[in-house]
Order: C-alpha cells, then sequence, then structure tokens
C-alpha cells in the first residue's frame, strides 16, 4: 500500500484553545479544539478503557467524540478531500500522522479515532492508518540484524 500524508500538528494550549495544523498533498488548514466540557467526558471515558469497563457502542460514541473534537470545520473538510482523492486507486491510502505537543493531550487513546461517513475506527483501517509521529532531528544509523528475523503480529479479530 502506498501512503500519502496527512499530517496533524496539535500545538500547546494558548488560553482555552489547542491550535491545531492539517496539512495533506491538498494544502494546508489551521484551527484549534477547545478545551471545553468534552475534555471532562473523555477522560472519565479513558478512566473506563483503563478498567475495560466499555463495550462496543460507548467505544464508537467515544471515537466518534474524539473525532468530532479533533476533525472540526476546516481541518475535517480537508481530511475528507484527500482520503475522497485516493478512494479512486486501489491499494492506495492516507496516514494519519499525528504531531502532539500538549502533553496532556499526548495520552489520549487517538487510535480509537471513529470516522462516522465511513464507520470505521481509523486505528484499525488499512487504508487510513493512524501514526504518532515523533520529530527526531538526529539522523537514525542503520539498523543491522541477524538473521532469521523474529517479529510478533498481532491482528484484531473483526466483530
Amino acid at each position: 500500500m502506498r501512503y500519502a500524508n496527512f499530517d496533524l500538528w496539535i500545538d500547546a494550549k494558548v488560553g482555552d484553545r489547542y491550535p491545531v495544523r492539517a496539512a495533506s498533498p491538498l494544502g494546508e488548514v489551521r484551527g484549534s479544539i477547545a478545551s471545553d466540557s468534552r475534555w471532562s467526558e473523555i477522560q472519565q471515558v479513558q478512566d473506563r478503557l483503563a478498567k475495560r469497563e466499555i463495550d462496543q457502542e460507548k467505544l464508537v460514541e467515544f471515537g466518534r467524540q474524539l473525532y468530532e473534537w479533533l476533525f472540526n470545520d476546516q481541518i475535517e473538510l480537508l481530511f475528507e478531500q484527500s482520503a475522497g482523492s485516493l478512494l479512486q486507486q486501489e491499494e492506495h491510502g492516507l496516514r494519519i500522522r499525528l504531531r502532539i505537543e500538549a502533553p496532556e493531550l499526548i495520552v489520549l487513546p487517538w487510535e480509537f479515532l471513529y470516522w462516522p461517513r465511513k464507520q470505521c475506527f481509523l486505528g484499525t483501517a488499512v487504508r487510513y492508518p493512524i501514526v504518532r509521529y515523533l520529530e527526531i532531528f538526529e539522523a537514525i544509523d542503520n539498523l543491522e540484524v541477524s538473521l532469521p528475523l523474529k517479529m510478533l503480529v498481532v491482528i484484531p479479530q473483526s466483530a
């Protein structure tokens, strides 16, 4: 699969909002997300997740809330346009790269983002994977491994 990038930068809180910038091959937009009443709801669900006291319906609702909180106005429009431009091409996807500066937002389970239009969790969608992206300012040395390479692969069973 070949991926185009949809980059989302979430900066540290300024006042009662977090500045957000989104960039894709189709352009760049800016927006913000509010630290409003949803914040306490998100934290409550996060606590229930940690205790494993949540069902599929609540996960979908939680994922939808995260999506609506992050993908608002112009950011959602750019995401929808970027994803739509790739739908006609097989073996092409849109990688969502999260670049989060706010420490309180890094810990949120962004992998549960639920895209209402496609009715899917972005964290499990092969065509729209979510990647937590870290800026590294040093070159990474070549990694040498001895063969045979052993890997653990985990694939969720669909419901």
